[in-house]
């Protein structure tokens, strides 16, 4: 990844040319560049699995879901809980600081799925520290725009 800054140094060393961070951004433009933020992708991504997924799986599912008069969805599940989180201090050895809280916690599980047509469903449940995982009856969410 290149600043201006790295190539306007670049530039200086290679040509003996020292250039102002407009300037260069000015040139990088010209040049037919553009200032973008990267997309990420993930160190450990497979290209041959992603291949797979796209040309075989994907669309045998889609098929499926078809033949069978059903709906393919991409779901997700996330959990929160609000522990109080104590940073640190400075203080005089020996004596280590108190911070009164609140043993009370709440907590929450959400389940959502979106479908391939963009139609949402979600679930919330979990509003207790003994409530189990979230369970599979995902109902339909009114999004705006939905028919």
């Amino acid at each position: 990844m290149w600043t201006r800054g790295e190539v306007g140094v670049l530039i200086a060393k290679l040509n003996r040319v020292p250039l102002a961070e407009q300037g260069v951004g000015k040139y990088l433009r010209g040049w037919g560049l553009s200032f973008q933020r990267p997309d990420k992708r993930a160190m450990e991504q497979d290209a041959e699995a992603v291949r797979v997924w796209r040309e075989e799986t994907s669309p045998a599912i889609r098929a499926r879901a078809r033949a069978e008069g059903a709906e393919v969805i991409f779901a997700d599940q996330v959990g929160l809980r609000s522990d109080h989180i104590t940073g640190r201090t400075w203080g005089e050895k020996g004596r280590t600081a108190v911070v009164r809280y609140t043993g009370n916690r709440f907590s929450s599980n959400a389940m959502s799925a979106i479908s391939t047509k963009g139609r949402m469903l979600r679930e919330e449940a979990g509003t207790g520290a003994d409530d189990g995982p979230v369970g599979p009856g995902l109902r339909a969410a009114h999004c705006p725009g939905d028919r």
